[in-house]
């Protein structure tokens, strides 16, 4: 990836913890950088809330599916790779996860009904910040 990259992937990320409200620690910001990365690489949309939100900020919460389908090349349900430019200022730990992601094969991540952390493909949780 390049830099202009880089800092595209870094400020959805950064954006997704604050959609999801998640801590913003290294270990969450590069295992959500893995699913990126694994998306990514396997052609597969990144599929981030934070980019319909940056489109459309009266986009429903939670969101429906009728905002995912909504025209925009930053809608990354709708559209495989990156968005065409950042949606946010990343922080430096946003950049340096986008840069140095886990080594995990995780494709998916969601937020834990029950608000204890983010959920990843194998059930494996990271807590929320206390």
């Amino acid at each position: 990836m390049d830099k202009r990259q880089i800092l595209i992937l870094a400020s959805i990320i950064e954006k997704e913890c604050i959609e999801l409200g998640a801590p913003r620690d290294q270990l969450t910001l590069r295992s959500i950088s893995s699913v990126y990365h694994n998306r990514l690489k396997r052609g597969l949309p990144l599929n981030a809330i934070s980019t319909i939100y940056y489109f459309d900020p009266n986009a429903p919460r939670p969101l429906n599916d009728e905002s995912k389908k909504k025209y925009s090349p930053f809608n990354t349900f709708a559209n495989t790779g990156l968005p065409p430019a950042p949606i946010c200022s990343p922080s430096n730990t946003a950049i340096k996860a986008a840069l140095y992601p886990t080594s995990d094969k995780y494709i998916t991540f969601s937020f834990d009904a029950e608000h204890r952390g983010i959920i990843f493909e194998n059930e494996t949780i990271i807590p929320n910040a206390k």
